[in-house]
């Protein structure tokens, strides 16, 4: 582990010490403080210095194919949800593909970079925020909460980055034992508003929909009120909250 005060981001800094030199598989870059924190798509991560988790993760999952790239994604966020529901045993969920949920509020992201090369899953760096003690947060975030918040007390983040390395490391040996029968069952259960109906934006109108699986591709499927099956892929629903 290399533990920094400030860093631009987490995945970057990974990123340029993967140009010289090939980390061990595991290997983790913790920061106090992001100045350009990267989530989904490009959009910005924002967080309170030395008050949550900052962390990216190398690891090299040669035994999985790119058309099944997303089952790391099932994994990785089930191993998030498997250390958040340690403390809070209820209302946490995974919001597709990979939101940290806690009720209708967001607790935390993950960002995944694949490398690949040769038609090989060459690397992936995990990148993870999770809100553990920050309780203002800027207006233009439409949802946040925090470990705190929900608890009323303040939380150790070294203790808690063990708890999550064991969580993920657990997630990750068992989809390479190929158990990925019972991470796609687990994920689905953990999936936020998986088998209701509720509000959904396309990029052409609101609708009630409710989720009915996810695709090896990573795509959400969903059927309407109407019986009309949709799929869709990242940023091209979503969730009205």
């Amino acid at each position: 582990m290399i533990h920094l005060e400030t860093v631009d981001s987490t995945n970057s800094f990974i990123n340029k010490l993967l140009l010289h030199d090939r980390l061990p598989e595991g290997a983790a870059i913790l920061s106090h403080e992001q100045t350009a924190g990267r989530g989904q798509a490009g959009e910005q991560w924002i967080s309170e210095q030395g008050k949550n988790i900052l962390v990216s993760i190398i690891y090299y999952p040669s035994f999985i194919s790119i058309q099944r790239v997303f089952m790391l994604s099932k994994a990785f966020s089930l191993g998030v949800y498997d250390c958040i529901r340690e403390i809070l045993r209820e209302d946490v969920k995974i919001k597709w593909p990979n939101d940290i949920y806690f009720r209708n509020k967001k607790l935390g992201g993950i960002l995944i970079e694949n490398s690949i090369r040769n038609s090989v899953l060459n690397h992936t760096l995990l990148g993870i925020g999770l809100n553990l003690n920050q309780e203002v947060f800027p207006a233009t975030l439409p949802n946040p909460v925090s470990l705190k918040m929900i608890l009323g007390k303040e939380l150790d983040l070294h203790e808690f980055f063990n708890g999550l390395c064991n969580s993920l490391e657990h997630r990750y040996l068992q989809l390479k034992a190929g158990h990925t029968e019972d991470i796609n069952e687990d994920y689905l259960n953990a999936l936020y508003r998986f088998g209701e109906f509720h509000d959904y934006q396309n990029n052409a109108e609101k609708f009630k929909g409710k989720i009915t699986g996810i695709g090896d591709d990573g795509k959400i499927m969903m059927i309407r009120e109407n019986g009309i099956i949709e799929k869709y892929d990242f940023k091209e629903v979503r969730f009205v909250i």
